[in-house]
């Protein structure tokens, strides 16, 4: 004989036939299958499972998650463990997760490389919200691109259920520079200056796009000790990179710097860069305005008017 599922009464207004509230306590699980007769009814009384399972603690929550596995209208289970030919759509991660069915994480994480850009996101919104120890473990296991997309919403999970984000350094690890970029922005949300050591490694990493993107987020958050590998590193990057280093050492004034930054005004041809590179010397106050002055009265360059736009206050 089932035991009984002492529920509290769950809303099924969405479901055909069934505009009441439909009281389950003390009511036998098989009663759930009799009212989900087909895909539309079933899915509409999942639904509803979800719903109120957002608002169930304790007790009442642990029954919901037992009605639902009990079930199985969706054959995850399929009367036995959870497996991989189960979870068979994308929405079913999201089911797992809702319903806190965590013996199901292992099979979720050989979807997080599938070829179906939905699947892989629902996976990983699922993991996140299942494993309790390390809610981002998974980040070491993606093998595909982490879309920026995919990035925005990992993120408005975080901020959504206030998960705590530790040591987000060790993503920089990651051998998918995706990851890194993604750890790199997490790092720059939550302003963890601690990551500094780490960061600077990165300044050096294989992608351009990682270089870039670590040479922006360090002057963002003035890590000063960058500072010198950006001046070493300058002369290999490629232009977007460059033009990065330029800025971020605008947003870190060092007055050792006053002579790379004329070099940089002097040799470049670029204007993006010698304008940025003419900021950046400002940016050093007095001194930074000396060295402008005595650079406009350099009648042979061609980058007085630059000087001239960037020192004329009427323009900011």
């Amino acid at each position: 004989m089932e035991k009984e599922a002492d529920l509290r009464p769950i809303p099924c207004r969405n479901l055909p036939g069934h505009d009441h509230r439909l009281s389950v306590y003390r009511a036998s699980p098989d009663r759930f299958r009799t009212i989900a007769s087909d895909t539309f009814r079933r899915q509409a009384l999942i639904d509803q499972m979800i719903d109120v399972s957002v608002n169930l603690k304790g007790d009442a929550e642990e029954k919901l998650e037992g009605l639902y596995l009990y079930s199985d209208w969706t054959g995850i289970r399929s009367n036995g463990p959870i497996t991989s030919a189960g979870i068979r759509r994308s929405k079913d991660s999201g089911e797992l997760a809702f319903m806190n069915i965590k013996d199901a994480n292992h099979v979720i994480y050989k979807a997080l490389n599938s070829k179906n850009e939905i699947l892989r996101m629902e996976a990983q919104i699922a993991l996140v919200r299942l494993s309790d120890e390390d809610p981002f473990g998974f980040l070491f296991q993606l093998k595909r691109p982490f879309s920026l997309w995919e990035q925005i919403t990992l993120h408005e999970l975080i901020i959504q259920h206030d998960i705590p984000c530790r040591n987000l350094r060790k993503w920089l690890k990651a051998s998918n520079p995706t990851v890194v970029m993604f750890a790199l922005r997490m790092i720059r949300e939550f302003k963890q200056k601690d990551a500094e050591d780490d960061l600077r490694e990165t300044l050096e990493h294989p992608s351009p796009e990682v270089r870039c993107l670590a040479v922006q987020v360090a002057g963002d958050l003035e890590m000063r000790s960058t500072l010198e590998v950006m001046k070493r590193m300058y002369k290999s990057q490629n232009y977007d990179t460059c033009l990065e280093i330029v800025r971020s050492m605008a947003k870190m004034p060092d007055v050792s710097l006053l002579g790379f930054l004329r070099l940089v005004l002097d040799k470049e041809d670029d204007v993006q860069l010698q304008i940025e590179a003419t900021k950046a010397i400002e940016n050093n106050g007095e001194e930074g305005v000396r060295t402008l002055v005595k650079l406009m009265k350099s009648e042979y360059k061609n980058y007085n008017i630059i000087v001239r736009h960037v020192l004329d206050r009427r323009i900011y």
